[in-house]
């Protein structure tokens, strides 16, 4: 998707709508199912690389109203990252297995999935639990809508 910048408004204004754009779809994605699945975050996590651009350069610009949003952003991006590397280690686990049956065993196959299952679980509360995610989409948006 491109970004595309309104002619009569002013540059500050139209990057905060586009970085206010990208944080709502990125809450929105991973609203949509409790705990969020893997396209959701994967999603969501470059919505939110879009919008750490943005914020970068409205911080190039004038740095009006944006205050710490950099950290925050970066702070659910690595929260976000974690998930993510968990299910993508399922993921090659599963892919290696089906390159060769005979790699895993069905009851070391059962006992991966059961860690990959807990171990996101873990990263999701931790996130929760820190604050990371969702509320730091909020506000990021807040942030956003300064200035």
């Amino acid at each position: 998707m491109s970004f595309e910048l309104k002619p009569d408004e002013r540059i500050g204004s139209e990057l905060r709508r586009l970085a206010r754009k990208e944080l709502r779809k990125a809450r929105t994605t991973l609203g949509r199912a409790h705990p969020p699945n893997t396209n959701a975050i994967h999603d969501a996590r470059k919505s939110l690389k879009k919008a750490r651009a943005i914020v970068q350069l409205i911080d190039d610009r004038d740095a009006k109203g944006i205050d710490n949003s950099t950290k925050r952003l970066r702070k659910v991006a690595r929260a976000l990252s974690r998930v993510r590397d968990t299910d993508a280690m399922f993921e090659i686990v599963d892919k290696l297995r089906h390159k060769d049956r005979r790699l895993f065993d069905a009851r070391t196959l059962k006992h991966l999935r059961a860690w990959f299952t807990k171990r996101r679980k873990v990263v999701l509360s931790k996130a929760r639990r820190k604050h990371t995610w969702p509320e730091s989409h909020d506000e990021g948006v807040e942030a956003a809508q300064r200035g």
